[in-house]
């Protein structure tokens, strides 16, 4: 999930990987089969945007993959984490499991690979691109342009497994939780994508979007 990782870092973050406890395999003997997820439709090819809330053009910065994932286990309940922005004490907000695309990979293999990390869920079946966003925020002192794809996945319900989170994640991954929509719709803090709940409805309905949706908050 962190915005970037310092070049060099990379035989590090492997070796706390080897190191990490064994992964929870994401089907349960005693769960129902899902349906099948449609075939997932084509990730549009996003055109540059100018923010609303910083006074450049966002082709400016060099944009960073991402891909994450819109958790759903049985329940019917979300998944999000809870950061605290470094360098802001006050900039609160919840997202979903996802990070940065590393060299070589595609998302939905960056997909897994984040889902094990941050929640311990093994080989998860991804689901289509549901959402998609282009964007540019703060992150410490530097801004970051940043391209995710969202990506429906579901899951029995389980508990969740932090003991992968790298040592500058614990930083700033506070907490996390799992939401009904009731709760989400109701929650006080920020939610991101923003309009979360209203965005999740449709979702778990099962009504989902014949192309994915470009958000712009």
């Amino acid at each position: 999930v962190a915005p970037a990782r310092p070049e060099g870092d990379a035989q590090r973050h492997q070796e706390q990987r080897h190191d990490r406890q064994e992964p929870r395999p994401c089907h349960h003997p005693n769960s129902a089969p899902f349906r099948p997820f449609p075939k997932p439709p084509p990730t549009p090819n996003l055109q540059p945007l100018t923010s609303n809330l910083y006074p450049f053009p966002m082709p400016d910065l060099p944009p960073r993959l991402a891909a994450r994932a819109v958790l759903l286990d049985d329940l019917g309940r979300a998944l999000l984490f809870r950061i605290h922005a470094p360098g802001d004490p006050a900039r609160v907000f919840w997202i979903t499991p996802g990070g940065g695309l590393e060299p070589g990979e595609t998302e939905t293999e960056a997909l897994r690979r984040e889902l094990l990390e941050e929640t311990g869920l093994a080989a998860p079946e991804i689901g289509p691109c549901v959402w998609v966003r282009d964007l540019v925020f703060r992150w410490g002192d530097r801004h970051i342009r940043q391209r995710e794809s969202y990506y429906l996945v579901r899951c029995p319900a389980f508990e969740v497994d932090t003991s992968r989170h790298l040592e500058e994640e614990r930083t700033f991954l506070q907490r996390h939780r799992w939401f009904t929509l009731d709760e989400l719709a109701a929650w006080p803090e920020r939610l991101v994508p923003a309009g979360f709940a209203d965005l999740l409805a449709p979702l778990l309905r099962g009504d989902l979007p014949r192309q994915p949706l470009l958000l712009t908050r």
